[in-house]
């Protein structure tokens, strides 16, 4: 499908140089992948390759993905804007794989501001240019957005959102930051202020949407720390929603009924 095709990709994380290596190796004519950031960021890098090591980053908290939860909100928030704004990375032999055909082609600070169909060809506004592309691949990384969810339909507006319960400080917001619920300590999700939503509670977010509150990438392999918690969580859910207390009065105070005295009758003695 690609073979012979001038083909763009949008992003330098390691999505876009894997379509991007795959492109090539299905055999475009030309491959243009964009970056909006001031450079490429690998990792894996040999020592040769590698600057003067930076001084200790202090993070102002030990990583414990475990108890993440458990840090302040301002604490959270933070560590998802270091997180959101930072370059992505991409793994060093995702790199070469790409650079090692002629044919491919990279450009930093090329942000797209337009794009559109005309006469079939793929029409891209990048850095102020314009340029015309068979085909367009896009790697840019996630959304979260509650009312797009269809199983949320009828919901999404009484779930409480991290722009609900935190206002950041100036120069610190994100729109996309805000966006993500705010989650209870079992991924649960909780209601807005003055939703009649109890039933939240019962919900729980186990994904990407959970970034905020958890402060990993939930759903990838780090994430599964909490699997054991939130099992425990769901399990005591159905465990004390079965919780019949009427019924367990009575059991409790029904005397239990005597057996057959048969079996020690003639072991019986008056005092």
């Amino acid at each position: 499908k690609l073979a012979g095709k001038s083909v763009a990709v949008i992003g330098a994380g390691a999505s876009g140089f894997d379509a991007a290596g795959t492109a090539l190796e299905a055999g475009v004519a030309e491959l243009h992948l964009f970056s909006r950031d001031p450079y490429l960021n690998y990792t894996n890098a040999p020592a040769a390759q590698q600057a003067a090591p930076a001084p200790a980053v202090d993070r102002g908290h030990a990583p414990v993905t475990e108890l993440a939860d458990e840090l302040p909100d301002a604490v959270r928030w933070r560590d998802f804007l270091q997180r959101d704004r930072r370059i992505a990375s991409v793994p060093l032999d995702s790199l070469q794989r790409a650079v090692r055909f002629d044919n491919f082609n990279a450009y930093i600070k090329s942000e797209w501001t337009a794009a559109k169909l005309d006469d079939g060809k793929v029409v891209g506004t990048i850095a102020g240019k314009t340029r015309r592309f068979d085909y367009l691949i896009v790697g840019t990384g996630y959304r979260i957005d509650l009312a797009a969810q269809p199983e949320l339909a009828r919901i999404h507006g009484a779930i409480a959102l991290w722009g609900d319960r935190y206002h950041p400080e100036p120069g610190e917001e994100s729109r996309a930051g805000s966006a993500h619920p705010y989650l209870g300590r079992s991924f649960e999700f909780l209601p807005r202020a003055g939703a009649e939503a109890g039933y939240l509670r019962n919900i729980h977010c186990f994904n990407l949407a959970a970034t905020v509150s958890f402060g990993i990438p939930v759903g990838d392999v780090p994430s599964t720390v909490h699997q054991p918690a939130l099992v425990a969580a769901i399990a005591g859910d159905l465990f004390l929603g079965d919780l019949d207390v009427a019924a367990h009065k009575r059991f409790a105070l029904t005397p239990d009924p005597a057996p057959d005295a048969a079996p020690y009758q003639k072991a019986l003695r008056s005092i």
